[in-house]
């Protein structure tokens, strides 16, 4: 699991996908952020390293109100990568890029994350296994491979843009 970005929803996020067996590799961007997540038993790779990242993930959560995920590094992320945006406006993922390169990007808006992040975090967590669940029948973990490559160029929930 790639996890982008390491504030509120990203710091429980990771935490909660390493609880249920998950390698989870955080991407951040600062010193204090990458002693932190190794700190909590995570690997951690800077925003400049992210290519390579993005080439071996299966499931990549976004955290980051930024557009980081473009058409200069989505030629990286396989058809088969599931790709979940927890941002707010304007997003991590640019959706027409993703839409171009064929990718399945769902998004998932609107959440309190910055009233109560904890309480935040575990509903999109429940709301990220049932989406999951229903598109592609398991959540990847470093023991499962996902093979399936069905639906990876529907875009759910996105922006028009």
């Amino acid at each position: 699991m790639l996890v982008i970005g390491y504030g509120r929803i990203g710091t429980v996020l990771s935490a909660m996908l390493r609880g249920m067996g998950a390698v989870v590799t955080m991407v951040v961007n600062s010193g204090r952020a990458a002693a932190l997540a190794k700190s909590c038993g995570h690997k951690v790779a800077r925003h400049e390293d992210i290519d390579m990242q993005l080439k071996e993930a299966d499931v990549i959560f976004n955290t980051v109100p930024k557009v980081l995920l473009d058409k200069r590094n989505m030629k990286h992320i396989r058809k088969s990568t599931l790709i979940i945006d927890l941002a707010s406006p304007p997003y991590g993922v640019d959706v027409n890029d993703a839409r171009d390169f064929g990718l399945k990007v769902l998004f998932t808006t609107s959440l309190p994350g910055k009233i109560a992040p904890v309480t935040t975090a575990t509903y999109i967590l429940d709301t990220i296994n049932h989406i999951i669940t229903e598109t592609e029948g398991v959540l990847h973990t470093a023991d499962t491979a996902a093979t399936d490559d069905k639906n990876t160029s529907k875009i759910e929930g996105g922006p028009t843009s």
